[in-house]
C-alpha cells in the first residue's frame, strides 16, 4: 500500500470512529443507568393486610415496562406525575423590579401496594431509559413499645404498651385529668430504638394560639426518652406519636396514641 492510499485509508477509520463514537445510540446507552434498592417494611396492623409505600422519581415524565415479581406480597399499582412550577418576580420598597427567579420540579410518583410477608422485586423505567429495581421485604407487624407512659406532672401513669398490640394506631384513647405539663416516657423493646417522639394538642381552630406542639428527633436512636409538654389545655384534643426504628434491619414504626379533650357537651 503505497503512502497515497494509506494516508486515505487513515482518514477513513478516522470518520469512521467519530461516527461510531458519537452515534445517537451509543450515546444514549452510555447516559441510562440502572437503580437498585432493598428495603424493609413492617406492616402496620395485625389486624389487615394490604398496606401501601410510594416510589418517587425525580425529572420523570412517564414510567413504563413497570412490573412486579410476586404481586402476592407487593405490586405496583399505577403512578401519577407531580409538575410544580414557581415563577417569582423580586421587586423594592420604591416598587422596582429586581429579580425574577422561575423553578419547576417534576416527579413521577409509582403507588405500591404490600399485602402480606414476603419478598417482591419492583421494577420499571423512566422516560430516559433509566431501570429501577426495587425489592421489598415485607414483615408482619410486632409491637416495638417495652413501655408507653403518658400523664400530668406529678401523676403516675399506667403503660399504655399493650394499646400497640395489633397495630401502630392505638386501639384506645387517653384523657389527662387536668392543664397543666404533661410528661411522657417511652422504652423500646430489644432489638429497636427510638428516633423520633411528638407531642400535639390543639383546638381544630383557625387560632393559632391555640395549637401547640412540641418534640425533637433522636441523632443514633435511644433506647429510652422523655418529653414534657408545659401547659398542656385538656379542653382541646391532642396525640402523641414515636418513631422507632429496628436495630437489624433499618425499618421504621411510628405509634400513635390519641389524647382525648375533658370537654364536657351539655
Amino acid at each position: 500500500m503505497n503512502k497515497k492510499s494509506m494516508s486515505r485509508f487513515i482518514a477513513c477509520l478516522m470518520v469512521f470512529i467519530m461516527v461510531f463514537a458519537f452515534s445517537p445510540a451509543v450515546m444514549s446507552q452510555a447516559a441510562t443507568k440502572k437503580t437498585s434498592y432493598t428495603y424493609t417494611i413492617y406492616l402496620r396492623s395485625k389486624d389487615a393486610y394490604s398496606d401501601f409505600t410510594q416510589i418517587s422519581v425525580p425529572n420523570a415524565t412517564k414510567l413504563t415496562n413497570i412490573k412486579s415479581s410476586k404481586k402476592s406480597v407487593a405490586k405496583a399499582d399505577g403512578y401519577y406525575v407531580s409538575n410544580n412550577k414557581n415563577n417569582n418576580t423580586y421587586y423594592d420598597n420604591a416598587g422596582k423590579e429586581t429579580n425574577k427567579y422561575n423553578d419547576s420540579y417534576i416527579c413521577a410518583n409509582l403507588n405500591v401496594i404490600l399485602n402480606k410477608p414476603g419478598t417482591s422485586i419492583i421494577s420499571f423505567k423512566d422516560n430516559k431509559k433509566n431501570s429501577y429495581e426495587y425489592k421489598y421485604v415485607i414483615k408482619d407487624y410486632v409491637n416495638p413499645v417495652k413501655t408507653f407512659q403518658l400523664a400530668r406532672s406529678g401523676v403516675t401513669s399506667a403503660n399504655y404498651a399493650k394499646y400497640f398490640n395489633n397495630g401502630t394506631e392505638s386501639s384506645k384513647s387517653v384523657k389527662i385529668d387536668k392543664n397543666g405539663t404533661v410528661k411522657l416516657s417511652v422504652a423500646a423493646k430489644k432489638g429497636w430504638k427510638i428516633t423520633g417522639i411528638h407531642m400535639h394538642n390543639s383546638s381544630w381552630s383557625s387560632k393559632a394560639s391555640e395549637y401547640g406542639s412540641r418534640g425533637k428527633e433522636i441523632m443514633g436512636g435511644a433506647d429510652k426518652a422523655t418529653l414534657s409538654f408545659p401547659g398542656y389545655n385538656t379542653k382541646w384534643d391532642g396525640n402523641v406519636t414515636v418513631t422507632f426504628e429496628n436495630k437489624n434491619d433499618g425499618a421504621t414504626l411510628s405509634v400513635n396514641l390519641p389524647i382525648k379533650n375533658n370537654s364536657t357537651k351539655k
